[in-house]
Formats: C-alpha cells, structure tokens, sequence
C-alpha cells in the first residue's frame, strides 16, 4: 500500500504539473471580454456636454476612463476616472465634460476599463462616439392625414417619417435634438394637431424652451390653386424646386445656419436628381447672403403675390430665402418668427412638392426617399457647423 501511495503521488504531481502548465493558456482563452460599447450625450450648455454609459458591468470592473480623442494632436486624452462600486444596478455612470469656450464643438468619446480580476476579464478598449454643445429642434411639419397629395401621400405623414430619420443621423453625428413630435400627433400651445397661429408660435418658441441651438421645420411644397392651369395636385413635373427659408435670426447671423440651408438645398436637389424625381436647378446664395426674394431692387419685403409667381414657376431654380410679412424683421412663417423671437435661427426646408405627383408616387413606393432626405437635412447641419458629417449621401451626389 505504501509502494503504491509513493509511486501514484509522483504521478498525480507531474499530471498537475502538466495541467498547470497548460492553464495560461487555457484561461486567456475562456477570459470574458469587458468593454463599454454605448457611450450617450448630451448637452448641458454651450460649455459643458454630459456623458453617460450603463454601470451593467460594475462587477467585472475595478475603474472607468473616460477618454476624449482630440483631433490636433490625435491622441486619446483622459478626462475622468470612476471607480466602480462592484454591483450590478440599473442606473449608470455620468460625467460632464467642460469645454473650454462655447464655440460649436464636437469630440469623440469612449469609455476604457480596468478589470476587476485579470484572470477571468480582459479589458478591452471602448466603442468611441461623438458629441456636441450642439442641440437641434426638429419640427416635422403639420400632424397626420394633413395635406394630401396623390397615391395615398399627406405632408404630415411624411415629414414625421423625414424627422425621425434626421434624428437618428444627428445623434451618431454627436448633436442632441429634441423633436416637437415623435408620432403623427402634436400637443403643443395645449392643443391637438392644430396649426393655428397658438400651435405654430408654439412650435417655434420650443426651440427657445428645450435650449437648441437650431430650428428646422420640415415640410414638403404646394403651390396655389389652379397654377400653370392645372389642379393644384395635378402639377406638372417640371414644379420641382427645393426651396429652404431662413429666418430672421439666422439671416442677421449669416453663419452657420445660413451655410447649413445653403447645403440643405443643395443636397436635396442632388437626391431628388438621383431618385429620377423631376427637379429644377439650384441656384443657392446670392452674394453670400439669403435671397430677398421677389423685389427687383432686393430692398427686403417679400409680397404674397411676388412669392407665388416664383414658387409656381416651373423654371426657377431652387434657392435660400428670407421671407418677410411686413418687412423685416418680421418672418412670414409663424414657426419660424416665433424661433427667431426668441433668438433661436431658424430654417424651413420644402424638400418637393406634393402637388407634383411624380414625387408622391416616388415617395409613397419607396421608404429610401424619407431617409435620403434625412440623410441630405443631416449633412447639412454637420457641414454648417463644421462638423464631421458621418451620413454619405448616395452614389453620384
């Protein structure tokens, strides 16, 4: 018995002397990766952006480093350290990164960790997303089932679908937004799907409410009744214009916004090319500065009338334009007045016309059209304010 005990403990010792030699190995392989893939924004002020990510993983971690990539020098900086409490919880960590000025800003972000036991985690380095001291209100012009086309479209319907769109391109460029609707309803001014002067001041003065830096209402055209002796949503192809309004505030800036709408139009009018809906040129800025349109001295007021005679002619070009009701500063639009009383610049996109119903058939029979125009919306504002523009716009745009 004791010759067997001396000769089987030698053979136990060199098989876990084998096994234990293999481990390393083994382990790194079965090691649970850690990393922080979801990093949220947004903004506080025009000096101070806030960070958050979930603290799901605070028993793997020991400590949080938030990190910010700075495009000068393009090295990763370390801005916080957070120690994890090593309990799971539904809440999450949150830090608010102060800038140094409030100049439009945008950084990438990510979150790195330090693993609570190197033998069962691997850390590994964070998912890196952008953000800003940028918040854009996004108004998805009317309510559900208002103003009807043909094939079934209604403006309201589809702007709803383009803001959505919009919204999430603007996030993953890292710019907050807050919409005035997220379905086909709208309660603001304390009343549902109007659009009285009450609801549309409303709208405007969100912008103002929520502390965005941007408005932009969005909308599909029309043009007045029995124009080019035609009905109103019988058009001919040729209506096809993209038309974007500045308000006020925006024209006096002559900035950002300006340079935003200057691309909106641009843009679209390439989308709409490239989605074989009939569309007019673009003409955009004139002397850097939106149109005045239509006085032949430019002197500043818009008339109904003189507006009408562009916005139903079927060889104008798609241009910026401030819009006045009686002479600056006074916007025509009541969305857009209300954003510019209350210092918020303001821009009005007519992405086509629903009266043309070439576009209607286009949009109602493919789901691409919304988005593109989210997309082309999204690009804009990024370039306007100098922005990394993470939406590409399709082939040949």
């Amino acid at each position: 018995m004791h010759i067997k005990k001396i000769i089987a403990l030698p053979l136990a010792a060199v098989m876990m002397s084998g096994a234990a030699a293999a481990m390393p190995a083994s382990a790194a392989s079965s090691k649970t990766n850690v990393q922080i893939k979801t990093v949220s924004f947004s903004k506080v002020s025009s000096k101070k952006i806030k960070l958050s990510w979930s603290d799901a993983k605070d028993t793997k971690v020991k400590t949080y480093t938030l990190q910010k990539y700075n495009p000068y020098t393009q090295n990763w900086n370390n801005v916080a350290t957070i120690k994890s409490d090593g309990i799971n919880g539904n809440g999450k960590h949150t830090y608010t990164d102060t800038l140094t000025n409030s100049s439009p800003q945008q950084y990438k972000y990510r979150v790195n960790v330090k693993v609570s036991d190197t033998k069962v985690y691997r850390a590994v380095k964070g998912t890196a997303h952008y953000a800003s001291n940028i918040k854009v209100c996004i108004d998805p012009g009317h309510f559900s089932g208002k103003n009807g086309g043909t094939s079934g479209y209604t403006e309201g319907d589809a702007t709803i679908k383009i803001g959505l769109a919009l919204r999430d391109l603007l996030k993953k460029e890292g710019i907050s937004v807050y919409m005035t609707r997220t379905d086909g309803n709208i309660k603001l001014g304390g009343q549902w799907n109007v659009d009285d002067g009450n609801q549309l001041t409303a709208r405007g003065a969100a912008a103002a409410n929520k502390k965005c830096d941007m408005f932009i209402s969005l909308h599909t055209n029309a043009n007045n009744m029995n124009a080019n002796g035609k009905d109103t949503i019988h058009q001919p192809n040729t209506l096809n214009k993209t038309v974007v309004f500045v308000n006020y505030k925006a024209y006096q800036q002559n900035g950002a916004i300006v340079k935003a709408a200057e691309k909106a139009g641009e843009y679209v009018t390439s989308i709409n090319k490239q989605l074989g809906i009939p569309t007019n040129e673009w003409a955009g800025l004139k002397s850097g500065k939106p149109y005045y349109y239509c006085t032949a001295s430019g002197a500043g007021t818009v008339y109904d009338d003189d507006f009408t005679a562009y916005n139903d002619g079927l060889k104008q070009k798609g241009r910026v334009i401030y819009r006045a009701l009686s002479g600056k500063p006074n916007d025509y639009y009541a969305v857009l007045r209300a954003a510019s009383n209350n210092g918020i610049p303001g821009i009005l996109i007519e992405h086509s016309y629903h009266t043309v119903p070439a576009f209607c058939k286009k949009f109602m029979s493919s789901e691409y059209v919304a988005k593109y125009y989210g997309l082309a919306d999204a690009r804009a504002i990024a370039v306007g304010y100098g922005f990394k523009a993470l939406s590409t716009l399709p082939e040949g745009m």
